[in-house]
Parts: C-alpha cells; structure tokens; sequence
C-alpha cells in the first residue's frame, strides 16, 4: 500500500510539471501566429448579405421597452438641418453603428445595404456616410444639452423598470473643450 501512495503522488507531480512546461511553452509561442490585417491581405467582394449581428434586435426590443422614440421626441431639440431620416433615425443609426461595433461614420459603407439595419431605420438604403458626417457638424450646444436631458430620461426609465430608488447619484461629466 505504502508503494501505491508513492507511485500515485510520483504520478501527480510528473503531471503537474508537463502542465507547467505546456504552460511555459504557452507563453513562449510568438505573437506574430495571431493573424494580422495588413496591406498584402488578400480581400474581394462578394454578393452575400451580411449576416445578423449579435445583439442588434435586442437591442431594438429594448429601445422599445424603455420608449426611446417618445422619450427622444420630448427631449431632443432637432437642429436646422432637415434630413430625410428626421433626427430620431439619424441619431439612431450612428447608435447601431457604434453598438455594431464600428468606430467610424465611414463604415456606414460596409452596412449601407444591409437589410436589418435598413429595417430597423426603415428606408430601403442607408444614406451615404457624408450624409451623417454633415449632420453631426450641424450639431450645437442645445443638441448638446438635449441630449444631456435625454440621459438623464433614460435613466429614470430605466431605473424605474429596474425597480430601482439610488439615494444619491454622482455623475462627472468632462470636456476636453469648454465654450
């Protein structure tokens, strides 16, 4: 019995040293096997729609839940640009652009014709990126502080289907340009 105590922790130990150098040789493999998107990488177009992207029409159920096209249309001062899309669908898509996952109005491009995006915005295509680029340079200061007004509606709402009574909340809020 003494003997199979042995051999078992002799076991153990051989073990637990080939996780150690598996772990080492883990941490020794060069960075440079992760793919890399560069110049010389191949690309093409092809004629398939894109595919649903996570989250996204969670994300419409739950604009729904908390009224976000009422609380936007009582709180949210249009500026004196008129697009077609009207404020709401304009200030929405560039939330879908960033809840995608892009960073950039130029992107709009990849998405133009995909069609739940244009479904949830409700046109046929979406409008090229220029369009969007000169409505946020036809933004002020009283969009600005509309939409402050607007976080702070959403907020409550959601606080309120969350149940949820903070005794005091703090927010900072930064500029790195003050007017």
């Amino acid at each position: 019995m003494v003997k199979d105590k042995d051999n078992k922790n002799q076991g153990r130990k051989q073990g637990n040293r080939a996780k150690k150098k598996n772990r080492e040789r883990v941490a020794e493999e060069p960075k440079s096997r992760v793919p890399q998107i560069g110049p010389n990488t191949p690309y093409g177009l092809c004629s398939e729609r894109l595919t649903a992207f996570g989250g996204l029409l969670a994300l419409v159920k739950f604009l729904d839940l908390i009224e976000f096209e009422s609380l936007f249309a009582k709180h949210y001062v249009s500026p004196g640009r008129k697009t077609k899309l009207g404020g709401y669908r304009m200030v929405l898509g560039l939330l879908m652009l960033l809840f995608i996952g892009f960073q950039r109005i130029g992107h709009f491009g990849y998405i133009r014709g995909d069609t739940m995006l244009c479904g949830i915005l409700k046109v046929a295509i979406l409008p090229a990126a220029s369009t969007f680029w000169r409505y946020l340079q036809s933004l002020t200061i009283i969009q600005s502080a509309s939409i402050l007004r607007l976080m702070a509606a959403l907020r409550k709402k959601v606080w309120q289907l969350c149940d949820f009574q903070p005794k005091q909340v703090s927010l900072r809020v930064t500029s790195s340009q003050l007017l």
